[in-house]
């Protein structure tokens, strides 16, 4: 849902704020260790549900790319503001 060099940041940061990623899948062992490796990267890992939501993902990331093909800085990204953290 970014331009590669967003994922050689270390960590990947903005406004002081990890950043998100947004996963989903339908085994939960294997969602762990997804959510793991995300926080490994220094990010902030959200499960958005079963592995049905992931053409939502892929629609977010399709958004992302028009920006940047647009000529937005390569460091654009979708990152969630969360206030409050609720489940989702």
């Amino acid at each position: 849902m970014c331009q590669a060099s967003v994922w050689e940041m270390e960590p990947p940061e903005f406004d002081g704020r990890k950043l998100t990623a947004l996963y989903c899948g339908d085994e939960s062992a294997a969602k762990s260790t997804v959510a793991e490796l995300i926080e490994c990267i220094g990010c902030e890992p959200v499960d958005v549900g079963e592995l049905r939501y992931a053409r939502l993902l892929e629609a977010s990331a399709g958004i992302v790319i028009k920006f940047l093909f647009s000529g937005r800085d390569m460091y654009t990204v979708l990152n969630l503001i969360q206030p409050e953290v609720k489940p989702v």
